[in-house]
């Protein structure tokens, strides 16, 4: 059972994608025609969707209305940073997240902390790697849970 837990949740891994960017506008402005993507400013914009943002801190980004959410995985460690639909870090103070690790075969369930600022970390028995996918669950005080999708590899 146990294995096939491991197996239905890699497969919805696979399955899904970064898709939050897309047909979406920011602020008060009309959604547009997706364009094709620009030229990468920094190592890991967002990948997704007509526009994309250069990531503060070297992670990967995913859109998850209202959130802009950056990932840094690194040997068993992951940093969850918050920002706005503009990029400006959002406090997560009293925010609670787990991060669901697929590196290698076994998932890995790891609780993150705020850690100051717009933060959140935690770690776990697992080595990050470019086939590393994550699942990341948020709840921000007064908000709606939300879930960000990443895929280390793309």
């Amino acid at each position: 059972m146990k294995q096939i837990l491991s197996l239905a949740f890699a497969a919805s891994l696979l399955a899904a994608g970064a898709q939050a960017h897309e047909g979406h506008a920011h602020g008060d402005k009309p959604a547009a025609a997706p364009a094709a993507a620009p030229a990468p400013a920094a190592p890991a914009p967002a990948a997704s969707g007509g526009h994309a943002h250069a990531s503060p801190n070297g992670g990967r980004i995913v859109d998850v209305a209202p959130y802009h959410l950056e990932l840094v995985a690194t040997g068993g460690d992951v940093t969850l940073h918050v920002y706005d639909a503009d990029m400006k870090p959002v406090d997560a103070a009293g925010a609670k997240a787990e991060a669901t690790v697929l590196a290698g075969k076994t998932p890995s369930k790891v609780a993150l902390a705020p850690a100051g600022g717009n933060a959140l970390k935690g770690s776990g028995s697992f080595t990050a790697g470019p086939d590393t996918k994550v699942v990341v669950s948020l709840a921000m005080p007064g908000g709606k849970p939300v879930q960000a999708r990443y895929d280390l590899g793309k």
